[in-house]
């Protein structure tokens, strides 16, 4: 079994491994160029089968670049290092961001499980590249055991779920059908189960909220802000995996700004939040709440069960709109710090 002390150089390996395929001459884009040609990497890695665009050739992309192969990881950082021949300070940030992303484990979990990528490749290219991506899921995942990076509960869950509603009998199909039922997930579904999760997580909160303080100073900043109003009902608003719950809040009259993130939508969230502060003045008391349980979730390891009740027991909350706004912090860390002000 591999020390969680090895992490890091495991790391620089990789990243050295990844310098080593890219061409050594950097390679100038603009930034909308740059945004095109990672959502076209990023196709399968989609909300649902009906985002892939006409334009995308998603045949030839998928055929080398399944995600989270080693070719789309080369790829991938090959993009990332591009120089931007028209860029601004908001690109840049998040370029910067995306860089230091790449130090993190997410390649031992190669299907964010989230997301239909099973339906996806199976809709847009053929039964061997899918058989291939099966596979390298499995592969992955054992992969990620040594260094101790397991899929949570409801990662697991998800993607059995997705793995049932699938017509696929391939061998590649059984094989990580098999593995996944015998499979031990980790405990808690934070990031700070993770090998240098904290650590992840903190390079988070500095993107989204631009903020430098601890978790833990930053929660005790919370506890110490004035009293707000009350807490506003979320009513019928229906809260999802699609996107994170701060670009919920904000509503369709938001203009959104564009950006790289294929987790985040393609939408420069901070950017976004930040163009449009005064339609969430009725959702501060609500954000604040949601800011105390992401931390409790990434930092402090709270379990699903403990995140529902911290909200129960702070907001007037149906079943389903709890487990809804727990997910959605699950799957979008930090993102809702993008509402933070200090």
């Amino acid at each position: 079994m591999m020390s969680k002390s090895h992490i890091p150089l495991l790391l620089l390996l990789f990243l050295s491994f990844l310098v080593g395929c890219t061409d050594s001459k950097t390679t100038i884009l603009t930034q909308q160029q740059l945004q095109q040609q990672l959502q076209q990497l990023n196709v399968a890695l989609q909300s649902s089968a009906s985002a892939y665009t006409a334009s995308t050739n998603t045949a030839s992309t998928s055929l080398t670049r399944l995600p989270f192969s080693d070719a789309y990881l080369a790829r991938r950082h090959e993009l990332l290092n591009s120089q931007l021949s028209n860029s601004n300070a908001t690109a840049l940030k998040e370029l910067s961001y995306l860089k230091i992303q790449e130090r993190y484990p997410e390649r031992f979990l190669p299907w964010p499980a989230h997301l239909p990528v099973l339906k996806n490749l199976t809709n847009q290219t053929t039964s061997a590249q899918v058989e291939e991506w099966l596979t390298l899921v499995k592969a992955r995942l054992e992969a990620g055991l040594e260094s101790k990076i397991k899929l949570s509960r409801i990662d697991l869950r998800l993607i059995i779920e997705q793995l049932a509603q699938s017509e696929n009998n391939s061998a590649a199909f059984t094989a990580l059908n098999n593995y996944l039922s015998s499979y031990k997930p980790r405990a808690m579904p934070g990031l700070q189960q993770l090998p240098n999760g904290k650590e992840w997580y903190q390079s988070k909160l500095n993107f989204y909220g631009n903020i430098q303080a601890s978790p833990n100073q930053v929660l005790a900043q919370l506890a110490s802000g004035s009293e707000l109003e009350p807490i506003r009902q979320l009513g019928e608003l229906t809260l999802s995996l699609n996107e994170p719950a701060i670009l919920t809040l904000l509503g369709p009259d938001c203009a959104q700004v564009g950006g790289l993130n294929w987790r985040d939508g393609f939408i420069n969230i901070p950017a976004t939040v930040g163009s449009c502060q005064q339609q969430l003045k009725p959702y501060r008391s609500l954000l604040r709440v949601l800011m105390e349980i992401d931390i409790g979730i990434h930092v402090q390891g709270w379990s699903t069960k403990q995140a529902v009740v911290a909200l129960n027991s702070r907001l007037a909350l149906n079943e389903q709109q709890a487990q809804q706004l727990v997910n959605n912090i699950i799957y979008f860390p930090a993102t809702i710090f993008a509402a933070y002000t200090g």
